[in-house]
């Protein structure tokens, strides 16, 4: 049951992801993705500072590694809170809260 709900719940997340404009112009701009290239540099468009919280280093979720089954341990939502992912399935399990 808990799998099924974290693969809708992936799916709902791409969906914003992919979707929203203000999510896809956060994520573009702190990977420098530009929509029009034929255009002059703009600082409104340019990647932020490492230090803002949009930026590309804030953003970026990184695995904290991996064991010999090739599934990969993150921590999100704070400190305490450990998730486990197989690489081909993509489902993140909470192992830890």
């Amino acid at each position: 049951m808990a799998t099924i709900q974290l693969k809708i719940l992936r799916q709902l997340v791409e969906l914003q992801l992919c979707h929203t404009p203000d999510v896809k112009n956060t994520i573009d701009r702190a990977w420098g993705v530009a929509q029009n290239k034929h255009k002059k540099k703009d600082t409104a468009t340019a990647p932020p500072e490492p230090s803002d919280p949009k930026s590309q280093e804030r953003l970026q979720l990184i695995p904290l590694g991996q064991d010999s089954h090739r599934k990969r341990f993150w921590v999100a939502d704070g400190p305490c809170t450990f998730f486990a992912s197989v690489a081909v399935q993509r489902v993140f399990t909470c192992i830890c809260q």
